[in-house]
């Protein structure tokens, strides 16, 4: 039994083209934000990558743990 039923019609081409625009703009924006990124972490030391990639695999551990017991309690 589909709940949900998914009509597809096909888009307009005006629609395609807006939808293309956004996809692209969206993309450009993506690749700004990862040069600015990048160039900021450039200079960075493969010792303080690694600092802060424990880190994070830690604070994410801690906080998924105690989203654990708090599901348990």
């Amino acid at each position: 039994m589909k709940l949900f039923r998914k009509y597809s019609r096909p888009l307009s081409d005006g629609q395609e083209r807006f939808a293309f625009r956004i996809a692209g703009r969206i993309l450009a924006g993506q690749r700004q934000l990862s040069d600015w990124l990048n160039a900021k972490t450039a200079n960075l030391h493969p010792k303080t990558w690694l600092f802060l990639l424990v880190c994070f695999c830690a604070g994410s551990s801690a906080y998924l743990i105690r989203l654990l017991v708090q599901a348990f309690n």
